[in-house]
Order: C-alpha cells, then sequence, then structure tokens
C-alpha cells in the first residue's frame, strides 16, 4: 500500500481500506480490485453455508434448540430490519456502478437478514411449540441459498479473469 506515493495520492486514500483512488484511475487496477473483491465475497458466503449446513445438522442429530435471550432477540430483530435494506440498496447501486463485488456484498446482507429472521422464527417455534427442529431446518434453506450465491460469485470472477485472456489470444492471431 505505501509503495512512493505522492501527498496527494495518499489524500484520496480511502482509509477504511487499502484502496486509493488514484490506483482505481486504470480500468485495468480497478477491475483486479472488483474480482478479488467477488472472489473474497463468494468464498465468505460458501464458508457460511458450509457453517450453517454443519451446525444445522449438529443442531437436529443432538436436538439442541436456540435459547431466549432479550438481548439476542433484539439483535435479531434489529438485523431482520436492517439488513435486508441494506442489502437491497447495495444491489441497486451495484446494478447502476455494475459492480458485481457489491452485489454479492449486497446478497450477504439479504442472508444475514434471512438468518436473522430464521433465528427469530426459530426462536418462537421452539419457545412456544417446542418445534426445536425448525430453527435448524430453516437455517439449513438459507444455508442452500447462501451456497448457490457464493458458488455463482466465484463462479463469475473466475469467468471475469479468463476474459482478458481469451481477447489476449484473439488479438494475436
Amino acid at each position: 500500500f505505501f509503495k512512493q506515493k505522492t501527498a496527494y495520492e495518499i489524500k484520496e486514500c480511502d482509509w477504511s481500506s487499502d484502496v486509493c483512488s488514484s490506483d482505481l484511475k486504470s480500468p485495468q487496477r480497478a477491475e483486479q480490485f472488483e474480482r478479488r473483491a467477488e472472489r473474497a465475497i463468494g468464498a465468505a458466503l460458501v464458508v457460511l453455508a458450509l457453517y450453517l449446513l454443519a451446525t444445522s445438522a449438529r443442531a437436529l442429530l443432538s436436538g439442541d434448540h436456540p435459547a431466549a435471550d432479550p438481548v439476542g432477540i433484539g439483535l435479531l430483530a434489529s438485523s431482520m430490519l436492517v439488513q435486508p435494506l441494506l442489502g437491497v440498496a447495495k444491489r441497486r447501486v451495484a446494478n447502476q456502478i455494475r459492480s458485481a463485488a457489491l452485489a454479492a456484498d449486497g446478497a450477504l446482507s439479504l442472508i444475514g437478514g434471512g438468518l436473522a429472521a430464521v433465528g427469530l422464527v426459530g426462536l418462537v417455534a421452539a419457545t412456544l411449540y417446542g418445534l426445536y427442529w425448525a430453527d435448524a431446518v430453516a437455517a439449513s434453506i438459507v444455508a442452500l441459498v447462501a451456497l448457490r450465491e457464493g458458488v455463482e460469485s466465484l463462479d463469475l470472477s473466475r469467468r471475469a479473469v479468463r476474459r482478458p485472456v481469451r481477447r489476449a489470444r484473439r488479438a494475436r492471431r
């Protein structure tokens, strides 16, 4: 990151990430950042899905059920309301600026909202009706959606990497 930049370039840096606006002025460099971000988010979605599937299977096999906690309920309720709004906004902006990485991040936010809703429903079902398995089954469904989104994101980033290679081969012919 700190490779001999001018004072002006350092001033334009977004310190919350290691990306500087001067780095993104090159279309190739911006595309490289985009692919890396999309790949990282896709991998995060796949890891999240695998984790959810594993914990759901463990909960179903052991008969574990969620415990009612006022702080946890508040966090789930606020996440259930905020995350989908954030996800939709991210996807809207992603479509406008044509950012696959931001679209994948929007999917991650939507999945977070879905998980919060599933957590609340599972908690209610287990507490009021004794359906200890409802939370795990619903989380498995969300996990499958996350897995699909993650694999799709990884596939898109992989195809984006191959495209410039094909163009270069065609140019040589």
